[in-house]
């Protein structure tokens, strides 16, 4: 089993998340009073998505989207990496949230 490695250090990714908070923030300028603090909570969710979903993605180019496993002596086979299922439902998610 390959260890795992990160791409970006925690304060590379720090800095793409305000950067991301930074672009939302500015497009929801345009929303009434009411509906921005709902608005608020989603582009922080989805800023947080945007750079798990840039990672994940160079993760996969990196490692791969299968990874061979064995279950006992007689057992294996190939399944889907963990970084491409997590890449495929944060994208998912991630979508919803721009929408």
């Amino acid at each position: 089993m390959v260890e795992f490695s990160h791409i970006y250090t925690k304060d590379e990714r720090q800095q793409m998340l305000d950067e991301k908070r930074k672009e939302f923030t500015a497009i929801l300028t345009k929303i009434p009073g009411k509906k921005k603090k709902a608005a608020r909570a989603i582009a922080a969710q989805a800023a947080f998505l945007a750079v798990a979903v840039r990672e994940l993605d160079e993760i996969v180019m990196r490692d791969g989207y299968v990874e061979e496993y064995q279950n006992g002596e007689n057992q294996r086979g190939t399944k889907k990496t963990v970084a491409a299922d997590l890449l495929d439902r944060y994208t998912k998610t991630y979508t919803t949230a721009i929408r």
